[in-house]
This record gives C-alpha cells, structure tokens and sequence, in this order.
C-alpha cells in the first residue's frame, strides 16, 4: 500500500513536470513566431524614420534658403540643424534658373539622394557641399546662411 503511494505521487509529479515543458514548450513558439514576424516591421518603420528625416532636413534647408533669398542683400540667418544617423552629405547645386539642395543619406547600403528646388543660385556657381561626419551617429551642426550683396546669390558656411 505504501510502495504504491510512492509511485502514484511520483508519477504525478513526472505528469506535472512534462505539462510544464509542454507549456514553457508552447509559449517559445509562440515568441518565436511573434519575433519572426515583427523583426522585419520593425525595422522597415527604421529606415521609413530614417528617409522622412533626411526629407525634413532638405526642406528645412531649402525652406531657409529661399527666406535668405527673399529676405533681400545683405541678411542671414544661423541656424541648427540636426543630423540623424545615416546622412552622408549636404550638397548645394545650381541648377538652370536656380538652385538646390541635396541631402545624401544611406538607408542600409542603398545611397539616397534627397533634392529640393530653391528660388535662389549659390555663390559658388556649381557644388558646394557641406561634409560632415555623423554618418554613424546623431550631430548636431551649426549652419549660416547669408545673402551676398554684391553678386546676388546665397553663400552657406558650416559653423565649427
């Protein structure tokens, strides 16, 4: 009587353990498909994040330009531009009757050129980029935007 007491509450206690591993089993499926599935969400909202800021920035800048411009010979104006993680580059073009500003990011090994039109031409007369080095990280930057009297056109100075 007493030896199948002892074998009663042991297998018991095998049931309870293998109903155990079958849950803990369950559960990381479970986990694991919800992985699978999310990870690839994930990381496409990243990189839509990534291109809408590099966009903000070149609208930004063009917005800024064509105030400079409009604003008459002689003004400026300094501004802060923040520089998310994957910008390569900010390029100031004249192109045709006016100019434009480029901003070149990589979205994961693809290299993205993002171009906004302005109203005004640069001093400079063909490329004018500004480097920078926050290819790999967030920076923030100091740019000066102003507007040569004498050969009506916009001159832009990164700050140090």
């Amino acid at each position: 009587m007493i030896s199948e007491s002892i074998k009663d509450q042991k297998t018991i206690k095998g049931q309870t353990s293998m109903e155990l591993m079958i849950y803990v089993g369950i559960a990381l499926v479970i986990l694991g498909y919800i992985f699978i599935f999310l990870y690839p969400q994930s990381n496409r909202s990243i990189n839509e994040m990534s291109s809408y800021y590099a966009d903000l920035l070149a609208s930004t800048l063009a917005s800024n330009v064509n105030s400079v411009q409009n604003l008459g010979a002689g003004s400026e104006y300094t501004m802060r531009l923040s520089v998310q993680k994957g910008v390569e580059g900010i390029f100031f073009n004249n192109s045709g009757i006016g100019g434009e500003v480029t901003v070149v990011f990589n979205n994961q090994g693809k290299i993205v050129d993002i171009v906004k039109p302005v109203g005004a031409t640069f001093c400079n007369g063909g490329t004018n980029g500004i480097s920078l080095s926050a290819a790999n990280m967030t920076s923030t930057m100091y740019v000066k935007i102003s507007n040569d009297a004498e050969k009506n056109c916009i001159h832009i100075t990164k700050l140090e």
